[in-house]
């Protein structure tokens, strides 16, 4: 799934009327953030993706991604971190061949800089994301037997 649920989260993002009032989604960003952006600002990351199962028809992955979130500002940066779990969770929409069918937020951790003189929290936000795609032997197979070919076996009771 790349590139593309990282495009898709963005979408919503921008969407959300709470959440894009709170962090306008031209500073959220899916690659790399630039050093010159204003605070608060935000990173969407893909972090790793796993076959967690599959059924007859599709195939079933854990998609893990995070928003990372920079504020001046803790309690600016925990509403924004509240409107990210709601608009994120529960999620339910199609990319491409794939269905996110699900999201979930796992957990969330604040950081302050080290450094006295920088006054910038960092909130990091994780989801797992249930996607599904069918299944590519399936979808092989359903275009042969759509084109007349067929195993020749039959069954009778």
């Amino acid at each position: 799934m790349s590139n593309s649920l990282e495009a898709k989260l963005h979408e919503l993002w921008a969407a959300d009327a709470v959440l894009d009032a709170l962090l306008p989604a031209a500073r959220v960003f899916t690659g790399r953030v630039p050093p010159e952006t204003a605070t608060p600002c935000a990173r969407i990351e893909l972090s790793g993706s796993t076959l967690s199962e599959r059924s007859n028809q599709s195939l079933f992955h854990l998609e893990i991604f995070r928003v990372g979130i920079w504020t001046d500002d803790l309690n600016e940066g925990r509403l924004i971190l509240r409107a990210v779990e709601n608009a994120f969770v529960n999620l339910d929409f199609e990319i491409g061949e794939d269905r996110v069918l699900d999201a979930k937020h796992d957990a969330s951790t604040l950081i302050q800089s080290e450094d006295p003189d920088d006054t910038t929290w960092q909130i990091v936000c994780q989801f797992t994301a249930k996607t599904s795609r069918a299944r590519p032997e399936l979808a092989v197979s359903s275009s042969s037997s759509s084109s007349g070919s067929s195993s020749g076996q039959s069954s009778s009771s």
